[in-house]
């Protein structure tokens, strides 16, 4: 009987959506005690059993780095947040390898009169990354390894050991923001803007009470029964998220063994929701992701018109990002000199905000 239920349930959210399954649970009062409540780490999959043994070589240092002047990089982070405007923090962190892809969005918002650098925090992982955003005119935090060793190069392809180190950095920035009570737009740099999104984004929480939005990931089954992608997500500073961002974060092992954080962060969220986690997506349309690029590119169409945010996930690695982002229009770089230096656009002050500053 419970199994027909749960075939029931799973067809009636496929014919009628997920916002029909969300709005009656968005109104119920719930309890921090009991939502906060054990296990703080609820994986033990069959098979996975004792990953963080498996792993405790590769993944402590990331810890004990994170751990080791941890105070001392909240109160940078502190001081930047007020160079920044009021709204929510578009956060992100990108190494040497990704520096383009940086470029490219902060070029996206130039072209479309969007004052980045007025609300945006960078965390560089290596000197390299930091200098070159600093000359883009960005706000950045970067203590040398304060995240543990990141690879200075981009990653292979996805889920080689590369990203699966970068990815514990992601998770780092993203818990040392909630940590301080700022509310986040927490995106990976293969992305472009048309539009500021941020109040649009803030207007549909506001009407939901949600806690957090994510994009929509397509039809994966790994990421069933939510399917958010994690590559650009609003999340709101309370209790309530940051539990759910320290339960994330104390599955590094699991993320690590994945090679992605996303199956972890779609079971940590559908756990926790029937806790009384409020989430929602965006519409996919606005917010478009990697499955509405690939189905563009079959079809032989262009992207949505309303397309305010476009993510160039769905792909192994760098180059197929930028070709896709070339082939729709979205790539605003003219190619240089290797040896030519890029002129610092205009904007306001940069800063890097490291020990010492």
């Amino acid at each position: 009987m419970r199994l027909r239920q749960q075939r029931i349930f799973k067809l009636l959210r496929r014919w009628f959506g997920h916002r029909v399954f969300t709005r009656k649970s968005r109104r119920k009062a719930r309890s921090l005690d009991a939502f906060c409540g054990p296990p703080a780490i609820l994986f033990d999959r069959p098979g996975k059993e004792g990953l963080t043994e498996r792993w405790r070589e590769r993944i402590e240092p990331f810890f004990a780095a994170f751990e080791k002047e941890r105070q001392s990089r909240l109160d940078l982070i502190s001081r930047a947040r007020q160079e920044l405007d009021d709204g929510p923090v578009v956060v992100s962190m990108f190494n040497w390898g990704y520096r383009q892809m940086v470029e490219n969005w902060a070029a996206s918002c130039d072209h479309h009169g969007i004052d980045c650098r007025a609300f945006t925090l960078l965390f560089p992982t290596d000197a390299k990354a930091d200098e070159f955003a600093r000359q883009l005119g960005f706000q950045t935090i970067f203590v040398e390894k304060s995240y543990g060793d990141i690879p200075v190069e981009a990653n292979d392809v996805f889920g080689d050991m590369k990203f699966r180190r970068v990815l514990f950095a992601k998770l780092a920035v993203t818990k040392d923001m909630l940590d301080l009570g700022y509310d986040i737009l927490r995106q990976y740099v293969d992305v472009v803007w048309s539009c500021d999104p941020r109040d649009e984004i803030i207007r549909l929480a506001d009407r939901g009470s949600l806690d957090m939005l994510f994009m929509f990931d397509g039809p994966n089954v790994l990421y069933e029964p939510l399917h958010y992608n994690t590559g650009f997500v609003f999340i709101r500073s309370n209790p309530f998220t940051r539990h759910a961002w320290n339960v994330v974060f104390s599955n590094y092992s699991q993320i690590f063994d994945d090679g992605g954080e996303q199956r972890v962060v779609n079971e940590v969220i559908d756990r926790l929701r029937q806790r009384g986690l409020r989430t929602d997506r965006l519409p996919e349309n606005t917010y478009v992701n990697g499955h509405v690029i690939s189905r563009a590119m079959r079809e032989g169409t262009g992207l949505p018109e309303q397309s305010a945010v476009v993510h160039a996930s769905w792909t192994s690695d760098i180059k197929p990002k930028v070709d896709h982002m070339k082939r729709f229009g979205l790539w605003h770089l003219q190619p240089i000199p290797e040896t030519a230096e890029r002129a610092k656009p205009a904007g306001p002050g940069t800063s890097t905000w490291s020990e010492g500053s």
